[in-house]
């Protein structure tokens, strides 16, 4: 149970903007739990049963006008539907008279102000329903809705206390309950603006007319002020250990099986003293097609594999989309790369010297998705990002925002990282963190530490108005995210903190008008390492632990290891996938759960086998993705909608592939 009675659920603190609604007497509070405005709490009142005490409504006003200052914080807005408008007035009016802060703004669905019954003092219940029917305010049909509501207010015929918060006021062209007079007397309530809305329809129900009051309502509460249309996935292409496309990681996912191996003969390693002995690795990295891209011989030779593969790979991910190069080319598309470090860079500079083919060949960092631009003609931004491990989730997230801010109409977000030499640096830094067992046993009371790994990922992104009506193929739908800092919350700037996690979380699913009840499962980042698996799973019980139903939470590092700046997008990809299927995979070498919480009170549970998906309705899942430098990503991902007609995706690519590698520059 929540800790503030009247509502359904608790606010959440992270959020830009509370709305608060209340519905009329005896209706229930789940009228409004399907409302998802994004940046906005959408919070329900549950309102006392015909003919309790609490029915006196000036008494339940001030009730809850003294926990409205003490709880919600920020931003807050009061709603009400019929004569629950009455209350959330009356809930104004007793702030106003306390000099609180107030709302910033009244939104009143279908009712005539208060006041309009001062006329009629003394009169039963009965009589009251009987003079609204009489004044047209109702049909006879109404009756016993009406003596509900009259029955609230029967205690109390308000006078028209000036308010000075505006008031936006929304009902229908032609509902014989409650005509434009009606509504516009709610001028005579405040020294503030009254705007007035009509719907085109009869009588004026919030089920039936909830899209236009949505749309309303975020406009009058700055929601709409920015672009908050969720982000359709249409294309996606990948090369991650074990798999080369993500149908192959679902039949990796799916069947349980784990793509850890030894680190293979072609990466540079100390034949006595190797820091690596297995990894997550994918094959053919030193194979291109130049042709294709119109790369020499001797500037594929030079070009970082990162680079080569990230090409083909936004090649698969436009073909995946059912498009053409020339679809996406100009300046409406950008593009946003998550990386971190290039071995390749470190291993040629001392054999090969560079030159401009290397420091274009993604020598330089920004080539990786300058690059990309200059062949595609993607005249749009063109960024390379690194906030270590959460860089691809962090470019997702920055990808996002672009098209939503209208900066761009379409975007590529992509995560490229390979291990070419597991005895450098990063092996070196990072050795206390890696797994002496060689796996990522994420929540697990055995975890080690993780496995080093690579790969290179590709998303298509649009928004998703735009892609229905262009007919795009959809995988799943981005509703939300989220990027932070710890700041010194940690313990130290390699460790992460939980309360630099919970605001993540929170903020993202603010971002998507979300509840953490309608997430059925969460990607963690889970590294397996047992401090930061610790954190997470503290974070995650605070924000999903309370879930009414159970939450799954597992990590694709189990199955494929740790792929550090590509890491966040990998996780994307196991979410998306799960989220078509409705099926969530197990999180492989879980022994038994961690003991920093306490698993028999939580919602938080680790699949051990392929399972359902636990929550019935529309399918939600959330990602994380937190880096070394104390950079948090977290996003809110929802199943593709039910619809006819998208455009078909074109068959695999075949490409030819050649082997281009530094190497070979010394026989030249």
């Amino acid at each position: 149970m929540p800790s503030i009675p009247w509502l359904l659920r608790e606010p959440n603190p992270n959020a830009g903007a509370h709305l608060i609604c209340f519905p009329y007497a005896d209706a229930p509070a789940s009228l409004f739990t399907g409302w998802r405005i994004p940046g906005v709490d959408v919070l329900p009142a549950i309102l006392p049963r015909h003919g309790e005490p609490l029915s006196r409504v000036r008494q339940f006003a001030e009730h809850i006008a003294g926990d409205v200052t003490r709880r919600v914080s920020g931003r807050y807005f009061l709603l009400g539907y019929s004569m629950g408008a009455w209350l959330a007035h009356a809930v104004a009016t007793v702030l106003a008279e306390r000099a609180a802060a107030g709302p910033e703004r009244l939104f009143v669905l279908s009712a005539p102000p208060p006041h309009r019954f001062s006329s009629l003092p003394g009169l039963p219940d009965d009589d009251i329903v009987e003079a609204i029917i009489g004044l047209g305010w109702a049909p006879e049909s109404d009756r016993d809705e009406i003596r509900a509501d009259a029955s609230a207010v029967s205690a109390r015929h308000p006078t028209p206390r000036v308010l000075s918060c505006p008031i936006t006021v929304i009902g229908g062209a032609g509902d014989p309950r409650c005509r434009l007079d009606d509504l516009l007397a709610w001028r005579e309530t405040t020294h503030g603006t009254v705007s007035v809305h009509l719907v085109e329809t009869g009588r004026f129900t919030v089920t039936e007319q909830r899209d236009e009051i949505i749309r309303n309502t975020a406009r009058e509460t700055g929601a709409a002020a920015r672009h908050v249309d969720p982000i359709a996935v249409i294309g996606m292409a990948c090369r991650f250990p074990g798999a080369t496309s993500p149908a192959g990681l679902w039949e990796l996912l799916r069947d349980g099986r784990s793509a850890v191996g030894p680190v293979p003969a072609d990466r540079v390693t100390h034949p006595h003293r190797p820091m690596m002995r297995v990894g997550g690795f994918i094959t053919d990295v030193d194979r291109f097609d130049a042709g294709h891209f119109g790369f020499s011989t001797r500037e594929a030779h030079r070009s970082d594999p990162r680079l080569r593969l990230l090409l083909m790979m936004v090649q698969e991910a436009i073909d995946d989309a059912g498009l053409l190069p020339s679809d996406i080319a100009g300046p409406r598309t950008g593009i946003w790369v998550g990386e971190s470090h290039s071995d390749y860079w470190d291993l040629a500079a001392p054999i090969v010297p560079p030159n401009l083919y290397s420091l274009s060949g993604g020598g330089l960092k920004s080539f990786l998705s300058g690059r990309v631009s200059y062949f595609f003609d993607l005249q749009g931004p063109s960024i390379t990002l690194d906030t270590s491990c959460s860089a691809s989730l962090t470019a997702i997230h920055t990808a996002c925002r672009a098209l939503r801010n209208g900066e761009v109409d379409a975007a590529f977000a992509a995560g490229a990282h390979l291990v070419l030499n597991p005895d450098a640096g990063p092996s070196h830094g990072l050795a206390k963190a890696l797994s002496p067992r060689g796996r990522s046993a994420f929540a697990s009371v055995d975890a080690d530490g993780y496995v080093r790994a690579e790969g290179i990922a590709v998303v298509l992104l649009k928004r998703l108005v735009d892609a229905v009506r262009d007919g795009d193929p959809i995988h799943a739908v981005i509703e939300g995210s989220a990027v932070n800092a710890n700041g010194r919350s940690g313990r130290n700037i390699v460790t992460t903190s939980v309360p630099g996690q919970v605001r993540m979380m929170r903020e993202a699913l603010a971002d998507a008008g979300c509840h953490p009840s309608e997430i059925g499962y969460v990607e963690a980042h889970g590294p397996g390492t047992p401090v930061g698996d610790d954190v997470e799973l503290t974070a995650l019980h605070e924000v999903y632990g309370a879930n009414p139903a159970p939450c799954l939470v597992g990590s694709v590092k189990t199955n494929i290891g740790h792929l550090e700046p590509a890491a966040g997008i990998a996780g994307l990809f196991k979410a998306v996938l799960a989220l078509q299927r409705g099926q969530i995979p197990a999180s492989l070498h879980h022994k038994k759960p961690a003991p920093i919480i306490d698993w028999d009170r939580s919602a938080l549970r680790v699949p051990t086998a392929l399972e359902p998906w636990p929550l019935a309705g529309h399918r939600r899942a959330a990602v994380s993705s937190f880096g070394l430098s104390g950079a948090n990503a977290h996003a809110i991902v929802a199943a593709p909608p039910a619809r006819t007609g998208a455009r078909p995706r074109h068959p695999p690519r075949s490409w030819n592939l050649r082997r281009y590698w530094y190497t070979e520059m010394l026989a030249r």
